[in-house]
């Protein structure tokens, strides 16, 4: 696969803050769908809603090739974050500090875990106060 801004070879694992393809000259990267669901096993990141919502606006064509080689990437705005984006295969291309960008918008799935936690043990705080 080659970047599309600097026609770079795209190298697996090479990116800001997530896997993926990175861009060694440009520090661009390339998620694949697949990529792009995964960041729901670290983040609170609802892939579904993503897509649904990506789909749903109003295309910004480019002249940019997807790395993949399926079409045009259209440009999009989610969660404050700009990116690039295949209608074909459904994965995104961050120009360098999006990606950082784009992640920094949803919680780590850590931290709900945590939450969550904490939260059926307040409830049960609760409802062992009733119970008195």
């Amino acid at each position: 696969m080659q970047c599309y801004q600097c026609n770079a070879k795209l190298e697996y694992d090479l990116t800001e803050i997530h896997t993926g393809y990175g861009c060694s000259a440009c520090h661009g990267a390339w998620l694949p769908a697949k990529f792009l669901k995964a960041i729901g096993t670290v983040k609170e990141f609802d892939y579904m809603a993503f897509v649904g919502q990506v789909q749903s606006q109003v295309k910004e064509t480019t002249e940019l090739t997807c790395p993949s080689g399926c079409g045009k990437l259209h440009r999009h705005f989610f969660e404050n974050s700009h990116f690039s984006y295949c209608h074909s295969c459904f994965g995104a291309w961050f120009k360098q500090g999006e990606l950082k960008g784009f992640l920094h918008n949803f919680r780590d799935a850590k931290d709900i875990r945590v939450l969550d936690t904490a939260d059926r043990i307040n409830g049960l705080d609760i409802l062992f106060d009733l119970l008195k």
